[in-house]
């Protein structure tokens, strides 16, 4: 003789877990809006005066969109937008708030080099580096 086990269907949990999970991925996109709205504004400076021509060489595109290397990109931005005046001065005071969610660095052993003094290699390598911020804060 076995016992009548209830029915019951598990759809109601899956729509619960389902809720919940959505309700979490909200929050956390959430969290991470300011610094995307950093980032455009930061883009937005980058298009003055006129787009870019010159590509970057392999080395710079897998040093600059590499995650490992956020922090240490990071800090050679930093150091080099500390000659910006300007509207460009927005650009470090932007990047400077993304020090606090940067993972340390596990290597400096691939750094980037900017030629003191050129916006446009400031901008062009900048600019690949933002790529590598938004997929770091997930957009």
């Amino acid at each position: 003789m076995h016992l009548a086990r209830p029915r019951i269907s598990s759809l109601p949990v899956l729509h619960l877990v389902l809720l919940l999970l959505a309700h979490h991925i909200t929050q956390a996109q959430g969290m991470n809006l300011p610094y995307l709205n950093y980032i455009k504004e930061i883009e937005k400076i980058l298009e003055e005066p006129v787009p870019l021509q010159n590509d970057l060489n392999s080395h710079e595109k897998f040093v600059l969109r590499n995650e490992i290397f956020l922090k240490v990109n990071l800090d050679t931005f930093l150091e080099a937008a500390k000659n910006l005046t300007d509207r460009r001065k927005k650009i470090g005071e932007n990047l400077e708030k993304f020090k606090a969610v940067l993972p340390n660095a596990t290597s400096t052993k691939h750094q980037i080099y900017i030629m003191e003094g050129n916006w446009d290699d400031f901008r062009r390598k900048l600019k690949a580096y933002m790529q590598a911020l938004k997929r770091f804060i997930g957009f």
